[in-house]
């Protein structure tokens, strides 16, 4: 954005938020700004003073930053990881945690001026007064293979690998399959293969977090078992379980708690290597009762079968022919006949 306009200012803030957090945040870059072009006695410069006081109702300092500011200075706000700022309803849509930050980003995005808002979340946000349809969303895929070889190169390690001819074409589309398509895992594994230092000090910090808190129990050294040299095989499997911890599977296992028996479920369909109906879903949660079981006697049924045609003076090619309505045959024997086939149909339960 500021390569393409210069006169943009920036901000970004990652994960949980408040008004007067976002507030702060918007007038840092422009208060640098004024600082930088002389305008500290400006009309500006008081009302960026006024934009960080937390005495103030909200709604008065975001309506003078929009008249005095927003509107003349282009600035670009960017709420990362934003998806910390929700909390799950029952309908499974999700909403902000804090009311006050969801009037004011819908206030800000019905009149953004010059502003422009930036959120990356992993969930759909929605705003009062239907706000949230001023936003354009856009669903952000995985990584193409190319997309992934781009990351690569500009990846200190695994880039080291592949210009030593180390990482042949086979290994780089293990890669790509394996955890390209999400860009953190990538740097996690570059990190990895390079003894825990990442090219970014934020991505060093996110993996020492997580490897410590997998290893709390353990009593392994966390920095010991970063430095430990690895192959590409082992860093793929430690990077996928680091990442599950991390990104996917706590705050899944926690939706699940609420839902009696769904955690058992996931634990006990994991292990299938193919897909399964629902039958193999509920023996994973059921309790085994023999007594439920049923097998029929398909060979006792076939014999009274046999009888009965024997009695009104019918075989069994007249059976077939009228099945499987029984028309034609006589009333006696359709009376006598309907339950027996009807039982020749059931299957074991």
């Amino acid at each position: 954005v500021t390569a393409r306009d210069p006169n943009y200012r920036t901000t970004a803030i990652t994960g949980p938020t408040t008004v007067d957090g976002l507030l702060a945040a918007i007038a840092a870059p422009l208060r640098q700004h004024l600082m930088l072009t002389d305008q500290t006695d400006s009309p500006m410069w008081k009302v960026l003073g006024i934009a960080s006081r937390v005495d103030l109702p909200w709604a008065d300092r975001l309506a003078l930053l929009h008249e005095h500011v927003l509107t003349k200075v282009p600035i670009l706000v960017v709420l990362d990881n934003f998806e910390d700022n929700l909390t799950p309803t029952d309908t499974g849509t999700w909403h902000l945690t804090d009311p006050a930050l969801a009037d004011f980003l819908a206030a800000w995005a019905t009149h953004p001026a010059r502003s422009r808002l930036l959120i990356t979340s992993r969930h759909p946000i929605t705003l009062p007064n239907h706000a949230h349809t001023r936003l354009q969303h856009h669903q952000v895929g995985p990584m193409s293979l190319a997309e992934t070889m781009k990351l690569i190169w500009s990846l200190p390690a695994l880039d080291r690998l592949d210009r030593d001819n180390k990482l042949p074409a086979a290994d780089l589309e293990l890669v790509w399959r394996t955890v390209g398509g999400h860009p953190r895992a990538l740097e996690y594994l570059d990190a990895l293969l390079n003894q825990g230092v990442a090219r970014l000090g934020d991505i060093t910090t996110r993996l020492t977090a997580a490897v410590t808190a997998r290893l709390a129990d353990t009593g392994v050294d966390p920095r010991v078992w970063l430095a430990t040299s690895r192959g590409l095989d082992a860093a793929l499997a430690e990077t996928v379980t680091l990442a599950a911890d991390e990104v996917l599977l706590q705050a899944h296992l926690d939706r699940l708690a609420v839902v009696d028996g769904a955690r058992q479920v996931l634990l006990g369909v994991s292990v299938y290597r193919e897909p399964v109906d629902s039958h193999a879903l509920a023996f994973q949660v059921g309790r085994h009762d023999p007594d439920a079981a049923h097998t029929p006697d398909q060979a006792g049924v076939m014999r009274a079968i046999g009888e009965v045609l024997d009695l009104h003076g019918l075989t069994m090619q007249d059976l077939t022919a009228a099945m499987p309505t029984l028309e034609g045959l006589p009333a006696e024997a359709v009376a006598a006949l309907a339950p027996l086939v009807a039982r020749a149909g059931q299957t074991p339960t």
